[in-house]
């Protein structure tokens, strides 16, 4: 939902959830994404601005994409 530029009390109204349940999941998922990152990205020493990029173009190319998704379901369970 902070995707599509909703704020964090919006999210809160929403969901009917307290600030605190909000900010535990974006911690969480702030967790994962960084287990995701350390998994795919190893070994690869790029900085920063190219790694998000590398995401970028994985992202948009759905022959790239496709092969890492049963890898990606597995880790997220």
């Amino acid at each position: 939902m902070l995707g599509e530029r909703n704020s964090l009390r919006a999210i809160c109204r929403i969901n009917q959830w307290t600030l605190q349940t909000v900010l535990d999941c974006l911690d969480l998922a702030g967790h994962h994404a960084a287990a995701l990152s350390q998994q795919f990205l190893r070994g690869l020493h790029l900085p920063h601005a190219q790694s998000d990029e590398l995401w970028s173009f994985v992202k948009k190319n759905r022959r790239t994409f496709t092969p890492l998704l049963p890898a990606l379901q597995a880790t997220l369970g």
